[in-house]
């Protein structure tokens, strides 16, 4: 019997949800599958090495509300859909936060679904309303990588308290039309898993076709630019991307120079866009103190995935940041060497790899075999991942690191 395996992040409720409101019911009723209700774990534990390996790759960059899988009792168990929620109101910040939870999963091949609240224009603290260059950058990562992903709203029918399901009471209406839209896109990504179809051939689906133009009304009003990001237009005042020359010359302000030997992909690139968190009027000391505290309570949010948003929207051509067309340069001068590699050295010294005796590695086992096989960025802090696959060149106080 085929297995579905829902994983969840924070909750059980929408695990339940989608066994309730999806062809899950009648697939379980009429005993064609069975299906069992699990916790991600997170990137630095040792049950993370537990998981599916495909499971694990697409935690990359960050953990989906709910990750469901299929088990066939034959082949690997494949992770075939993804859904990510937040009822926070649409603030540019709060996206690219979010943002990273969906792109790990379109790199790997695998549909999802983001819910997000919709225009909330009478909410007392703070009214928000639909980000074009969130439904943009979303449809790019469609184009990128071939992979159905689409951005369901949360309907608030005043404008101002989000509406709810009747029997889940925390949750959206089901019957709501772009709820339902998105569990029928579910219902579609199910039957596709169990045929073993691949979910590529989904973009020409017309259900697909119509939920990508439902994302383009919005992300396309407005192509998003340099000068509207004043992370960006800090060194970039002139909305565009700075030349070779003038990269050098930037470097030199800040008593730095290019690094003398650069890989071939970033030589032959004659463009470059800086990424600068934390555009303040602190001092450089102060903002030191106060992205290491960002970083160490809250993962570096809202800055850590931003980088990976601005690739997409306007550096990547194609699925490896190979294909780029422009260098990401992530400005953290800052920071000193010392204090980025000080994540990286805690990574590298809780490894397992270190250990030469099986009595040592007994307990250890799986964790020890995923740190061989696979990179250890996988495992390290989420905001050094960010970092490194964003970025071509990172710049700190004491000098430029090439990736």
């Amino acid at each position: 019997m085929i297995e579905i395996q829902l994983l969840h992040h924070k909750s059980l409720k929408w695990t339940d949800y989608l066994l309730q409101y999806t062809q899950l019911k009648n697939l379980v009723h009429s005993g064609l599958v069975s299906t069992s209700v699990g916790k991600l774990p997170d990137s630095d534990t040792s049950t993370f090495a537990d998981l599916p390996e495909a499971v694990r790759r697409l935690m990359f960059f960050g953990k989906p509300d709910v990750v469901v899988c299929l088990d066939d009792g034959v082949n690997p168990v494949r992770p075939f859909f993804a859904l990510d929620v937040t009822e926070h109101a649409a603030a540019r910040d709060h996206w690219m936060q979010r943002f990273p939870n969906l792109v790990g999963c379109a790199q790997e091949g695998v549909p999802g679904v983001f819910v997000s609240p919709g225009d909330t224009p009478n909410r007392n603290n703070f009214a928000g309303s639909a980000q074009p260059d969130f439904f943009f950058a979303f449809d790019r990562v469609i184009e990128i990588h071939q992979t159905p992903l689409y951005i369901a709203e949360w309907p608030s029918t005043d404008g101002s308290t989000l509406d709810r399901d009747s029997h889940f009471t925390d949750l959206p209406p089901h019957d709501a039309e772009s709820i339902a839209r998105a569990l029928t896109f579910f219902n579609l990504v199910l039957d596709s898993a169990m045929r073993g179809r691949e979910f590529a051939a989904l973009m020409q689906e017309r259900l697909v076709v119509e939920l990508r133009n439902e994302l383009r009304k919005v992300g396309y009003r407005q192509v998003p630019a340099i000068a509207d990001y004043g992370r960006l237009t800090a060194n970039m005042p002139d909305n565009r991307f700075l030349t070779h020359v003038e990269m050098i010359a930037w470097l030199s302000g800040i008593g730095l120079r290019m690094p003398s030997k650069l890989p071939d992909r970033i030589g032959k690139r004659d463009q470059y866009l800086i990424y600068t968190p934390r555009v303040t009027n602190e001092t450089t000391a102060a903002r030191r103190l106060a992205m290491l505290k960002r970083i160490k309570e809250k993962g570096g949010d809202p800055y850590g995935a931003q980088p990976l948003a601005f690739d997409y929207l306007f550096c990547r051509l194609g699925p490896s940041p190979l294909q780029r067309d422009v260098n990401v340069v992530v400005d953290l001068s800052f920071f000193s060497l010392a204090d980025f590699a000080s994540w990286v050295k805690k990574t590298w010294a809780n490894s397992p790899l270190k250990e030469d005796t099986f009595p040592a590695l007994r307990s250890k086992m799986a964790v020890y075999s995923m740190h061989l096989s696979e990179p250890l960025v996988q495992v390290m802090k989420n905001y050094i991942r960010w970092q490194i696959f964003s970025a071509d060149l990172i710049v700190f106080s004491d000098g430029v690191l090439v990736l």
